[in-house]
Formats: C-alpha cells, structure tokens, sequence
C-alpha cells in the first residue's frame, strides 16, 4: 500500500471514527435536547484532529500487531504476504 492510500485511508477512518464517536457520546450526554447538533459539531471538530494524529502515529505498530496475531491464529500465513501488510 503506498503513502497516499494510507493518509486517505487514516483521514477517512478518523473521521467516520470521530463522527460515529462524537455523536454516541453527545447524545448520552444530553440527548436529542436543543442544541445537541451544534454540541455534536463541536465535539467532532475536536475529535477528528486527535484522531487524526492517532491514526498516523499508530498505524504501523497496529498493522504489526496484527499480522503477529494473524501469524499465530494462522500458521499459513507465509513471510511474503505479512511483508505485503508491512509496507
């Protein structure tokens, strides 16, 4: 997978992460009151950027860790193709 794919991927992952997210936790917070759109927007606003940042600094531990699991829950999986993930 080259660069690009991985920002657009990690920018379009953070943000339906951040909107889903900023959207569960305002509504159990103040429910459908008025007002609870503006405080959703806010909310995701701050979300997305730290989200963001999180998914670019722990992109690659997390894609490692997980071709380790794959490796131990799938002996079959061969050098060639957790070195494809890797990249």
């Amino acid at each position: 997978m080259n660069k690009k794919v991985k920002m657009i991927s990690g920018i379009i992952m953070s943000g339906i992460m951040a909107v889903a997210l900023s959207g569960f936790f305002t509504l159990t917070k103040i429910g459908f009151a008025p007002g609870w759109q503006s405080a959703w927007g806010v909310g995701f606003i701050t979300a997305w950027p730290i989200a963001l940042g999180l998914s670019v600094l722990i992109a690659r531990p997390v894609r490692l860790l997980a071709i380790l699991i794959a490796r131990r829950a799938t002996p079959a999986i061969s050098e060639t193709s957790a070195q494809t993930f890797q990249n």
